[in-house]
């Protein structure tokens, strides 16, 4: 008995390394291993699969031979299950079991089904998601033994409850549609029906599945033409009831998320098509609406945009003048009423349109002057109030206009409200966030925009809040006070570091901003000594 465990043991492991070159065991260099069992007089383990007949009485040696196959015969297994049209007969097979009730064989078929996934085949997923095999896949799969008796899912029932796919805009290629489903429908499987059964082995398979579909729908919906004309309408219609403008954007945003996947070319090829048909522009509408989600989703698509290519939106906005409806429409979402959860994602889009490092010398100087001869003034309203706008140095006798009432509630008073919204007070977060990126970024626009309206006396004046994280933020390290407070910190503290070359023109060493900065320090002192934790 000894002899024969040698040839076993010499047998598995020939196999296995047979599996790691990707060759077969029978290939002629197995012949020393069949001379040696040929002189201990034992001869070689069977290496041929064969497949059960696909009958009820054979489903638990059919579910033995599927999990339990070793991983260097699976591709044999597979390509007989291929050959020999095995899964439409399994799929008639849980048919008959299931018209019959037999619980026991039905455990056995899921196990079946199971194990067919974890086979992490390409063409055998193709096959279980076919569009006439899939629901009796999903069906099979309800029955799993490990549920208590008499319950079971009901994956079925949720596709057969109401109608799962909704056609915004009409597609007429067939391809993707079916690419489409299957995408769906794989993604069930995934995260629904075997969500811990499977591997990381499955996961990647099935992810490569969704991928190469995903190249395929981009790419075919770019091309054409029809398509994306008829969506950029049904977003630009005013007429639009909000549930039907709704998913348009969202079917707009799910191809920006899936373009995000993609490879360069693929993802350029995309946004080309994007800019061709200008849907850009229609945004502007949807962020002015007044259903949160319907900003939300516009600003997901500016958001997947600019990841993409910043200058792309940067096109769209200038040759939107002298209306420039998608950047105002961004500002008065960011300084505006409401909205407190949606202006991160405007600062976010904000920031990158206006990061130097990303635009070439000539498109620098023509956004950053366009920005700041018509919105700077805007966007630092919460914080400044009514101000000039401009890059030039401020000229004798200039001075801003009197500060009223705003939106979010500037002026002189602003920061010393007893009573302060909270969307207010996310703006005038949101907005010193930005101030600050232009101190540090945009050299001497910012710095002459600051000095004709004393915008640090300004934003000084936030430390007279009752709030008393306002007061703390004005001085304390940004590692020591809360993320609320930080905003007002790198505004004070941005000039000083990064713009000493303008004190003697009084950007920070003014009368007029030294009182309330020494004021501030020394409220932070005094907090400090009474709690230095």
């Amino acid at each position: 008995s000894r002899g024969l465990g040698d040839v076993y043991k010499r047998q598995d492991l020939w196999e296995q390394i047979c599996s790691l070159q990707g060759r077969s065991p029978d290939d002629r260099g197995a012949s020393d291993i069949e001379a040696s069992g040929a002189s201990s007089g034992y001869g070689m383990t069977d290496t041929v699969v064969e497949l059960p007949a696909a009958e009820l009485r054979n489903v638990a040696a059919i579910a033995e031979l599927i999990n339990d196959m070793p991983m260097f015969k699976r591709q044999r297994l597979v390509e007989l299950i291929l050959s020999s049209d095995y899964i439409p007969q399994l799929v008639k097979l849980f048919g008959v079991a299931e018209d019959l009730e037999q619980m026991d064989d039905l455990h056995h078929i899921y196990s079946i089904f199971k194990g067919l996934v974890l086979l992490n085949d390409g063409s055998i997923y193709e096959l279980l998601l076919r569009d006439d095999l899939v629901m009796p896949v999903f069906g099979a799969l309800e029955y799993d033994p490990e549920m208590a008796a008499g319950q079971r899912a009901g994956h079925r029932a949720f596709f057969e409850g109401g109608k799962r796919f909704k056609l915004v805009i009409p597609i007429t290629d067939e391809t993707v549609l079916k690419k489409i489903h299957q995408n769906y429908h794989l993604s069930f499987l995934k995260d629904v029906v075997l969500p811990r059964a499977l591997d990381d082995n499955a996961f990647a398979a099935l992810n490569q599945i969704a991928f190469c579909n995903n190249v395929h729908i981009v790419s075919s919906l770019s091309n054409d033409s029809t398509f994306f004309q008829s969506l950029r309408d049904k977003i630009a219609d005013a007429s639009q009831e909000p549930p039907a403008l709704l998913d348009a954007l969202r079917l707009l945003q799910e191809l920006c998320t899936i373009a995000k996947q993609l490879q360069l070319y693929n993802r350029s090829n995309f946004y080309r098509k994007f800019c061709e048909h200008a849907c850009f522009a229609p945004l502007a509408g949807a962020l002015r609406r007044p259903q949160p989600e319907i900003r939300l989703a516009a600003l997901e698509i500016l958001l997947a945009s600019i990841q993409h290519e910043p200058s792309l939106l940067r096109q769209a906005i200038v040759t939107q003048r002298p209306e420039y409806e998608l950047c105002h429409a961004l500002i008065s979402v960011l300084t505006g009423p409401g909205g407190s959860g949606e202006k991160p994602q405007v600062a976010e889009v904000l920031r990158a349109l206006l990061d130097p490092e990303s635009m070439a010398g000539r498109e620098r100087d023509e956004f950053l002057n366009l920005f700041y001869e018509e919105f700077v003034d805007k966007v630092a309203e919460p914080v400044t109030g009514k101000v000039l706008a401009g890059t030039g140095p401020p000229v004798n006798g200039e001075t801003p206009p009197a500060n009223g009432p705003s939106a979010a509630g500037s002026g002189d008073n602003a920061g010393i409200q007893d009573d302060i919204l909270d969307d207010v007070l996310s703006a005038r977060q949101h907005v010193c966030e930005l101030l600050s990126f232009f101190v540090m970024k945009h050299t001497h626009r910012i710095k002459y925009f600051i000095l004709r309206n004393q915008v640090l006396l300004r934003v000084l004046k936030l430390v007279r809040s009752r709030d008393k994280g306002l007061v703390l933020g004005a001085r304390l390290p940004q590692a020591q006070c809360p993320s609320s407070c930080r905003p007002r910190i790198r505004i004070v503290s941005t000039p000083r570091a990064n713009a000493m070359q303008a004190t003697s023109r009084g950007l920070f060493f003014s009368s007029d901003v030294t009182g309330p900065f020494l004021l501030s320090c020394h409220s932070v002192l005094a907090h400090m000594h009474r709690d230095p934790g």
